[in-house]
This record gives structure tokens, C-alpha cells and sequence, in this order.
């Protein structure tokens, strides 16, 4: 299958969604054609599949020829690379006007699209995207998929998914603690509390409020009257793409003015350098204890990244973490901003040992059981699949000269009287489709599939490939084809495009080799009765002609 992965956050930005796109898009080529359509600064790929970058990717304050060219150099990829199916990411959590010029462009080609929804934050979803021609919407909780209904979603069109990880990456056995903690310049004989989510928001500079490290710097003073100065605070400060440098210096001097007055600066200590995701499972090992007390979290992977290397992890009992973590069996969950709730917790998982062996052990397993890899691309697979691959098969209207029964070949010949009523109901069955048409050039053809393309203002794709063979008794007689003449014509078609999602409007030799040769539906056919439509589904095992009569 060719699949487009459809994001505007992707490596080198770090964070949730640009790790699980990245990931996705390495497992998936393994098995399908992938290419990767997203902005960012150009970075050597070592992997099997295309990325390909355009500014216009960045969806925020476009104008209107930015959408435009954003438009044509999507639809030229689609096109191009024969795209099958496209997986975007957050396209409903997105403004308006960019949502719409990609979905829309997507359509035009009759291309189905499943959106990968990351975020459940009311501020973020977009109800009129929801609303929008999209076959399926993955919610990576069921508390992503109860947001998106409450702004629109159908529920039936909604697939929960839960987000995974490499459990081979994330695996303590492959990393030193001690060379861990060295690497990244971490003292040696202090337990480790890390905070690996984006406590500093890039663009704004700022602690950002979902995230809530400000409730985890709340807790130090009470954990520090308790255990001394036996702990440090760990996180990173290099998170995302687009800095906003001279806030982030701010910030920081804010910081530092704060832990000196609190006498806790030496129970802090941020990262500056940026750390690369395959650099992640090196800094988790580094902790004893993980904590990110985030607010209506759509899922959370740093939760599943902490537990599967083992490290009790701490969360809020808030959004889609509550699905991933067993308060008191596979780490904790606080009530949200509590930090003297926080402070107790940690406090006695920093005292005891066991209890974070214990907690670091069940919380292994449970990745291994519920967000392994494995089962995340077979539920994908399963979806992928379940998206009809329609293909409509049409011939043409009855000419004067078919009602007479003369041969026409590559000739003219007006509608005859049933030709006109075939046409007005071929006209009113396709009303609403928004498949792209690919036409046979001859008027018999082009007539009804300008009318179609016209009524619903989809794509339409004339060729000569899809021409009725030439005949010797037909003009003009000097472009006579030969049977294996014609049948190497079909087989170009069917080599420069993608069928999926589509409708061919055609003669009836051609249809019937199509057939043969595209879909192995059955032998030859030769039977195409002109009040009827033909379906084929492509996703299915066993590939059928369904007849619609008209």
C-alpha cells in the first residue's frame, strides 16, 4: 500500500507526536510504500522511507497564496507517489483554513484519509474539522474519544488506539546506570526525580499549564525536609523546534532567583543540550523515580517510556492517564495540583527501595501487555483495511451508432435516446461522490465525465490510454491496433496510476481488461450492460464485480 503520513511535527522537533510519527513511519515501510509530507529543516534520512518538506506545512497564520501552494505540491505528491491511503496527524486540532485546503485537496483526488487525534485539549480541537469528509478518526484514549464526540465526532467513525512504544529500546538491560548518569553529567550518589515532558514551552518561552512542573517545583521544599538533599530534580529545556530564546533566558533567571530564595537550587538542575529520542531510554535510566503531573493529557507516551524502563511513574488523575496507569500497582496518580499529595509520594518511594522495585516491575509488564508495538501496527493494519478501496466501473452511454449496431472504434457518435436516460441516471447516482474520474478522451466518454467532474467539482483526468481499441473497419484506419497492441495500452495505464478511490469512465474492452489485469476479478468479460454500475472493492481478499443496476 502507498501511504502518506501527513504531519506537521516530525524530527528533528522532539516531543509525543513527532516520536510516534517517526516510528510509525520506520514500521510501516517494512511491509508498505511510506512518505513522510511535513515542514521542518531538511535532516539526513537513513531510513527506507521519503521525507518530504515544504515551509507551507506550518499551519499556523497562512494566507491564501500559502495555501494555495500548499494545495498543488500535496496534490503533486499524491499523485506522483500513487497514494493509496493518507494518515495525518492533529488535522482536527488545526486551524480552519489549513485543515480544510488539505482535506479538501485529499478528497478532490478521492484519496481516504484516517486523522491520528494526539490531543484532547478543548482549546485545541476544531469542531468544524470534526464535522469534516474524514473515513476514520483515531483517538489514542477513551478519554480522546469522549473529547472529540462531545465537539461533533461521530462515534462510529471513531477508533480508539492506544499509543506504544519499542519495548526492545526501552529496555533497562541495555543501558548502565552509572555510565547513564555520567553521560549526562548527573551526580552519582543522588536518586534521580525526572521530568521528561516539555516543562518549557518552545514557542512561548514559558512553563506551559498542562504539564504542570510547576506543581513537581511546589513539592521540592516539603521532599527536601524529609530526605535532604539526598534527590535532584532532573528535565530538559530543548524541547520542540521553534524557540523563543530570549523568553527561555527569562524563564531561567526566574528560576534560579526562585530556587535560591527557596534554598532548593541545588535540588534542581535542568539539561540544556538537546537530547536526540534514541538518547531518551539513556536518560530514563538515569532516574529512580518519573514524574509528569500533566492535566487533561490525551495519553501521555512519557508514561509508558518511564514504565517500561522500569521507573515508578507518577501522573495526574487526569485525562487519558488514568488509562494507563493502576494507581498504587502500576505507579501513582495524584489529584491535579496537589503537590503535597506529590511530596508524600515520592517521599516514600525515595525512602523504600522495594516498593519502587515493585511498582518499576508491574509497570513493565503492563507495557508489554497493553501498549507493546506488535499490537498497535496490527490494530493500524486492521484499519487500514477496514477503509473501503472503491473503484467504479463505467462504460458509456449508448450511441446512435451502437443502437444501429455499427462499429465506432475511435469515431464520433451522438447519444441515442436510451443513451440520454443511461447518462441523466449515471449523472444522479454519482451526485455527492468526490472521487477523482479518470475518462476514456473520446466524447462518448468525456461528455458524462465532464458532467460528473462538473456537478461535484472533482478531479477529472482524461487519457488516451483508456480509448476504445481502433478497429480495422473504423477511421482512422491508420491507427488500427493490434489485440496485444491494445492490451500493452491498458497495462501503461495501470502503470502510471493509482485506481483506488476513483471512477472509470470507459469502453467496454477496456473495462473488461482492466479487469483481468488490474484485479484478477475473473477471465475477460464481455458482457457490460450499459444500465448498470460496477463496484470494486480493492481492500477485499476476494476481489468481486458489484453490479448496481441503474
Amino acid at each position: 500500500m502507498n501511504i502518506l503520513i501527513l504531519t506537521w511535527l516530525f524530527p528533528p522537533s522532539t516531543g509525543g507526536v513527532e516520536t510516534y510519527t517517526y516510528n510509525l513511519a520506520k514500521s510501516l515501510s517494512k511491509k508498505n510504500n511510506i512518505t513522510v509530507f511535513t515542514q521542518g529543516e531538511k535532516i539526513k534520512n537513513y531510513e527506507k522511507f521519503e521525507v518530504i518538506r515544504i515551509k507551507e506545512m506550518y499551519p499556523y497564520k497562512k494566507s491564501k497564496e500559502e495555501l494555495n501552494n500548499l494545495s498543488k505540491k500535496l496534490k503533486e505528491i499524491l499523485i506522483f507517489k500513487k497514494i493509496d491511503l493518507v494518515h495525518s496527524h492533529n488535522l482536527i486540532c488545526l486551524p480552519t483554513k489549513f485543515s480544510s485546503t488539505v482535506i479538501k485537496t485529499i478528497r478532490d483526488l478521492g484519496i481516504p484519509i484516517i486523522d491520528h487525534c494526539h490531543d484532547a485539549r478543548n482549546k485545541n480541537l476544531n469542531s468544524i474539522i470534526i464535522k469534516k469528509d474524514i473515513e476514520k478518526i483515531i483517538a489514542v484514549s477513551e478519554f480522546a474519544k469522549n473529547k472529540i464526540i462531545s465537539f461533533g465526532g461521530e462515534k462510529n467513525k471513531i477508533k480508539v488506539i492506544y499509543n506504544s512504544i519499542s519495548t526492545n529500546l526501552f529496555n533497562p538491560n541495555n543501558y548502565s546506570k552509572i555510565q547513564a548518569k555520567k553521560y549526562f553529567n548527573l551526580p552519582l550518589n543522588k536518586k534521580i526525580i525526572l521530568f521528561p515532558s516539555r516543562a518549557i514551552r518552545a514557542k512561548t518561552g514559558k512553563f506551559g499549564p498542562q504539564k504542570q512542573f510547576l506543581t513537581l517545583l511546589n513539592s521540592i521544599k516539603k521532599i527536601k525536609k524529609e530526605f535532604g538533599n539526598k534527590f535532584i530534580v532532573v528535565f530538559p529545556i530543548k524541547v520542540g523546534s521553534k524557540e523563543n530564546k530570549a523568553q527561555l533566558e527569562k524563564t531561567l533567571t526566574n528560576l534560579e532567583s526562585r530556587l535560591d530564595r527557596e534554598k532548593i537550587k541545588e535540588n534542581v538542575l535542568w539539561i540544556s543540550n538537546k537530547i536526540e529520542y534514541s538518547k531518551m531510554p539513556l536518560l530514563y535510566r538515569t532516574a529512580d523515580i518519573m514524574c509528569t503531573p500533566s492535566l487533561n493529557e490525551a495519553f501521555g507516551l512519557v508514561f509508558i517510556e518511564a514504565m517500561s524502563m522500569g521507573i515508578p511513574s507518577i501522573g495526574a488523575k487526569s485525562g487519558g492517564i488514568t488509562e494507563i496507569i493502576k494507581n498504587k500497582k502500576t505507579g501513582f496518580l495524584i489529584n491535579p495540583r496537589d503537590s503535597n499529595e506529590l511530596a508524600k509520594i515520592i517521599t516514600s518511594l525515595l525512602k523504600d527501595d522495594s516498593l519502587r522495585n515493585k511498582i518499576g516491575l508491574a509497570g513493565q509488564k503492563c507495557v508489554k501487555q497493553k501498549f507493546s508495538y506488535k499490537n498497535m501496527l496490527e490494530e493500524l493494519n486492521k484499519l487500514y483495511k477496514s477503509i473501503p478501496q472503491k473503484i467504479y466501473l463505467i462504460r458509456h452511454p449508448e450511441t446512435i451508432k451502437n443502437k444501429n449496431g455499427i462499429l465506432t472504434g475511435w469515431e464520433n457518435s451522438n447519444y441515442s435516446k436510451d443513451g440520454k436516460k443511461q447518462f441523466n441516471k449515471i449523472l444522479d447516482f454519482f451526485k455527492g461522490h468526490q472521487e477523482r474520474i479518470f475518462s476514456s478522451d473520446l466524447p462518448r466518454c468525456l461528455n458524462l465525465a465532464e458532467s460528473i467532474s462538473k456537478k461535484n467539482d472533482s478531479l477529472l483526468i482524461p487519457t488516451a490510454f483508456l480509448r476504445e481499441k481502433n478497429l480495422k473497419e473504423t477511421r482512422p484506419y491508420e491507427n488500427f491496433e493490434s489485440n496485444k497492441e491494445f492490451i500493452k495500452r491498458i497495462k501503461n495505464f495501470l502503470r502510471n496510476y493509482s485506481l483506488n478511490g476513483s471512477i472509470i469512465i470507459s469502453h467496454s474492452g477496456v473495462i473488461s481488461n482492466i479487469c483481468k489485469n488490474a484485479f484478477k476479478t475473473e477471465k475477460e468479460l464481455t458482457n457490460f450492460p450499459r444500465d448498470t454500475i460496477f463496484l470494486i472493492e480493492t481492500n477485499k481478499k476476494e476481489k468481486k464485480l458489484i453490479k448496481i443496476k441503474l
